[in-house]
């Protein structure tokens, strides 16, 4: 039996075409038979009007939908006809992101005062879309004959609720239990993770927990997601070294002054000085010595006849030389 629809924002005939009929290629049934139901009850119904353009579409009004077919029809799916008084199958797509075997595994690291926690997330985690168009993206993709394309499209429109659902979470370490309050367990509606963790070292504690699969929903923009997770967590908890006091300054008990020691090279230097300072004294004492103690031999030989101040000039004339002109 058939009944009127209402149109709310962002419908259009192909999207309830895959909401009422199974199959978003369907839209030009429900506008034939709409239109065709204005002109045999548009007398009775005064809000039924007549769509004469099927890409347009007002909010408010109202459409006949038919009612299930009677006929074969095709499945979008196998391409083969579908039993009598059957709808056509609807594509379900979903969507599985393998962590930690296709991907490497999530890791989440946070830093506080004393201790610092780290968490690392695995498993897989199965996402479908849950709008309104979801039929029609579904069929838009399995009739995408560019591969490389559909990858695509498929990241646009799933890759933000993945991310949405690894978000790190706020990590709470207490009393030999870390709490990961992740955003996959809150929209699953269960709360939180929590990880007992034991010593491995002394300054090491370390834990695994493998929950219960989760499933739940979660919004993103204007669409809307649902998933079904199986992970498993890995939680390391390290305490920082404990930083030693630096020893205190020197206290000086009167005010006078500390002589500051000299460094090597200005030692050796001055004692170096030192050495050639007596090196010279005592040559300039030896040369006094002697002169003091040599002097009245000296003395005397220049009083002495014979001596070097006594003896007659002499002169040697050369014979071979002659006089100059």
């Amino acid at each position: 039996m058939s009944f009127t629809h209402t149109v709310q924002p962002g419908e259009s005939l192909w999207r309830l075409a895959g909401l009422y009929l199974g199959n978003c290629a369907r839209w030009l049934e429900l506008y034939n038979y709409h239109n065709a139901q204005c002109e045999q009850n548009g007398w009775f119904h005064k809000d039924l009007l007549r769509i004469e353009d099927p890409n347009l579409i007002f909010v408010g009004q109202r459409l006949r939908v038919p009612p299930r077919p009677r006929k074969p029809s095709l499945n979008p799916v196998t391409g083969r006809q579908a039993d009598a008084g059957q709808m056509a199958t609807p594509i379900d797509l979903k969507i599985e992101y393998t962590i930690g075997k296709d991907t490497p595994a999530i890791r989440y690291v946070q830093v506080n005062p004393d201790f610092t926690i780290k968490a690392e997330m695995s498993g897989k985690i199965a996402i479908e879309l849950n709008s309104l168009d979801k039929y029609r993206h579904n069929l838009e993709l399995l009739i995408s004959k560019d591969r490389f394309q559909m990858k695509q499209k498929l990241g646009q429109i799933y890759d933000p609720a993945f991310s949405a659902l690894v978000a790190k979470p706020e990590m709470v370490f207490e009393s030999g239990r870390v709490t990961l309050h992740a955003p996959i367990a809150a929209k699953a509606k269960i709360g939180s993770y929590a990880v007992d963790v034991t010593a491995s070292a002394p300054n090491h504690l370390i834990g695994v927990l493998k929950p219960p699969p989760a499933s739940g929903s979660i919004n993103v923009g204007s669409r809307k997601f649902k998933y079904n997770a199986e992970i498993e967590f890995k939680v390391d908890v390290v305490w920082h070294p404990v930083m030693r006091s630096r020893p205190e300054p020197l206290k000086v008990d009167s005010p006078q002054k500390v002589p500051a020691e000299r460094s090597f090279s200005e030692t050796t230097s001055s004692q170096a000085t030192e050495n050639n300072l007596g090196e010279v004294i005592a040559k300039i004492a030896l040369v006094v010595v002697g002169t003091i103690i040599c002097w009245p031999a000296r003395l005397a030989a220049m009083i002495r006849p014979g001596s070097l101040y006594n003896m007659p000039f002499q002169h040697t004339i050369d014979p071979n030389r002659r006089p100059m002109a």
